[in-house]
């Protein structure tokens, strides 16, 4: 079974062309980076993990905000209709008042005249 240091030294040679033995030096320097960059990586992770965490709690700060602007909202078109409607009903009770007191006033000129023309039709 090939180890590590074994596929570094194959790794090495494919690049370079140059043989490493399995002794050499330069393979410990390798290990040794490679073990830093994977502590790097491991960290990077976690701190982008926890940017991620804040980065959710702020959005779901925001939601609670926009839901609770989103009910008020609601509540405020709830009142708005509610006032629009009274409004109609008070605007209609107006228009029918006017529309009874012009009939009215045309029934009793209709009547004026036809008791002129009763009258005038008896004179006659």
């Amino acid at each position: 079974m090939q180890t590590r240091t074994d596929e570094l030294v194959n790794e090495v040679f494919a690049l370079t062309k140059t043989k490493l033995s399995p002794d050499d030096p330069l393979l410990t320097l390798i290990l040794l980076q490679e073990r830093g960059l994977e502590r790097a990586f491991e960290q990077q992770n976690t701190s982008r993990a926890d940017q991620d965490q804040a980065f959710l709690a702020q959005l779901d700060n925001r939601l609670v905000k926009i839901n609770a602007m989103y009910s008020e909202l609601s509540q405020y078109r709830e009142r708005v209709v509610a006032e629009l409607m009274v409004k109609n009903q008070q605007v209609a009770v107006q228009i029918e008042g006017r529309v009874a007191r012009r009939a009215l006033g045309g029934v009793k000129r209709l009547e004026l005249m036809a008791g002129a023309a009763l009258v005038v039709a008896v004179v006659v």
